[in-house]
């Protein structure tokens, strides 16, 4: 009885899952993905991804068959729910649009809902479910939008964000803006022109600093987006933090307190809140980097790395805000690298170093891992890799 229960249950599951992949290749099949017609849901994301899903073929996952499926009722529930509540009328939904950017080059999508305001005016809504709605709208969701409302000829149109955990409803209006016309149709022609050159576009989620697009993209495997440039994939690498492994930061630590007007010997792990943020600020500014020293230890192991073979990478979380000063600061005291990867400002620094260290190892063997924070040495050492304290300053 057991194992008849079982297999029902099993055909169930199977049941659902046949049924997905089937309405979602009924789905895409209703998008052709021809050359030189593009759509308004992807031109503002990453173009490479999109150079992908026309040269590649796309092969549905659980996650993306579950995203699918919630969008797919959400969209439907918003329409219905819109057309009976009294205040405004649904006009028309999935409506058909096209955006023509030159002969070559057109836009074809379809908008999720066009309203009909009490004052009898038109706009578009795009409703977009998420796990979090966002403080601003996103760059890709309102490229998209008007895309739709530079099609129509509409004037405004509006983000309707539906958070799928807690039922959270936000919507952002926007009015038609001819620079985001400029953008679409600069981003549509370069996609077209690497289509028929065939040859992929740049990493721009990459260079934007978007890793996290990069972490969930379908074509992760064949991009390969953290294969850093004069690094071939499969060599050794060595990784070492920058502030309190390869320079003694105590004196810049020293300098940011008395400037908190704090005692000097405070340390910074036990500030809290806004102090802690303020240090934070002052210790990354950059203009305090003079007040660093080498730590001619970490360099005789950084030395010892090159030699061995090993590429040096250099990996920390001072922000990218201060590039600049710290390659010179390091060609200063003639510290070899390889690579060097900061933290982008609009990533937190929590996690940032585990997160990296996880992606280098797609495509890189890692030899060793030099951090002075134990916290950080334990997270690395949880992905497999072997993860030291740098030697104390002479």
């Amino acid at each position: 009885m057991a194992d008849a229960e079982q297999a029902e249950e099993e055909k169930l599951v199977k049941a659902l899952q046949e049924g997905l992949i089937s309405l979602w290749r009924e789905e895409s099949a209703q998008h052709h993905r021809d050359e030189g017609s593009y759509y308004p849901s992807s031109i503002g994301s990453c173009i490479r991804k999109q150079y992908y899903t026309y040269t590649v073929e796309e092969k549905p996952n659980p996650e993306r068959l579950a995203v699918f499926a919630t969008g797919k009722g959400i969209h439907a529930a918003v329409a219905e729910a819109l057309s009976k509540s009294g205040i405004v009328s649904v006009d028309a939904e999935e409506y058909p649009v096209e955006l023509f950017i030159n002969n070559e080059v057109k836009l074809r999508g379809r908008v999720d809902v066009l309203l009909v305001q009490l004052d009898g005016t038109k706009s578009v809504v795009e409703v977009k479910s998420t796990s979090r709605i966002p403080d601003q709208p996103y760059d890709s969701h309102y490229l998209q939008l008007q895309t739709y409302l530079h099609a129509l000829g509409l004037e405004r149109g509006f983000l309707l964000y539906w958070d799928k955990r807690t039922g959270a409803v936000k919507a952002y209006s926007a009015q038609k803006d001819p620079n985001a016309l400029r953008r679409i149709g600069e981003r549509a022609i370069i996609l077209h022109e690497h289509l028929k050159s065939g040859r992929p576009p740049f990493k721009e989620a990459v260079v934007e600093n978007r890793y996290w697009e990069c972490d969930l993209c379908d074509f992760y495997g064949i991009c390969n987006p953290f294969l850093v440039s004069g690094m071939a994939m499969g060599s050794s690498i060595a990784v070492f933090d920058i502030d309190g492994t390869v320079f003694d930061d105590s004196g810049r630590i020293k300098a940011v307190m008395v400037s908190l007007n704090l005692p000097p010997a405070t340390k910074p792990e036990d500030l809290r809140g806004s102090l802690r943020d303020e240090f934070s600020h002052a210790y990354f500014e950059g203009a305090l980097l003079n007040q660093d020293k080498p730590n001619s230890r970490t360099l005789e192991l950084i030395w010892k790395q090159k030699k061995a073979g090993k590429h040096v990478v250099l990996l920390s979380e001072r922000p990218t805000t201060i590039k600049e000063q710290t390659e010179k600061q390091l060609r200063e005291y003639g510290i070899p690298f390889d690579a060097l990867l900061l933290r982008p400002s609009e990533i937190g620094a929590f996690g940032w170093k585990r997160d990296m260290v996880k992606r280098l190892k797609d495509n890189y063997v890692i030899s060793i891992f030099v951090d002075d924070s134990s916290f950080v040495r334990d997270d690395v050492a949880k992905l497999g890799v072997k993860a030291v304290e740098p030697p104390s300053p002479a």
